[in-house]
């Protein structure tokens, strides 16, 4: 039987594997990352089964990783407000998840810091640029571009972590008890 710290890392490899494939899509596809988020998701789930330090590494990796890989011309505001986003998501799921051992509270709480620490990435990267930055932006990039993701979020990680933990998964895992 395999350890679990070892299925962890395995976890959170595949989990960083998958997230890179979905940023490498073609444009024509790609629009599906921008709206369903799939590496915010991948990022928050993986922080619960593997850990915040796990997730914390795959959202600071998967924006460098894309850049580097499709060669985009700007590096601000994108990449640096993408890694910290994620990194925060990551970690404040992996956190809250084992204070609180609830996958909706977890994931609720990291949406509001993750999506709070793109506000703050996005002033800073805006004013290096020397644009302004208003409610109005924050709104559309942070908030209603990526609503689909947001949802599938919130409802789709609590799902799967209680179909996990039924099927003995967690308890695998993370040693915690198939029923609350």
């Amino acid at each position: 039987m395999a350890k679990p710290g070892a299925l962890r890392f395995l976890l959170a490899f595949a989990a960083l594997a998958l997230a890179v494939a979905f940023t490498l899509l073609p444009e024509e596809i790609g629009m599906f990352t921008a709206v369903f988020a799939p590496v915010l998701i991948l990022t928050m789930l993986s922080s619960i089964l593997s850990g915040w330090y796990y997730a914390a590494f795959i959202g600071l990796a998967v924006p460098l990783i894309r850049f580097f890989l499709k060669g985009e011309d700007a590096f601000l505001p994108t990449v640096p407000v993408e890694m910290l986003s994620l990194a925060v998501s990551g970690i404040v799921t992996g956190v809250c998840y084992n204070v609180f051992r609830k996958a909706i509270i977890s994931v609720l709480t990291a949406l509001f810091a993750g999506r709070s620490a793109f506000a703050f990435g996005s002033m800073i990267s805006y004013y290096l640029m020397h644009r302004s930055y208003t409610l109005l932006n924050f709104w559309t990039e942070a908030v209603t571009d990526i609503l689909p993701g947001l949802l599938l979020a919130l409802l789709g990680i609590p799902l799967l972590i209680g179909i996990f933990r039924k099927l003995g998964f967690m308890q695998l895992l993370r040693g915690e008890p198939e029923e609350d």
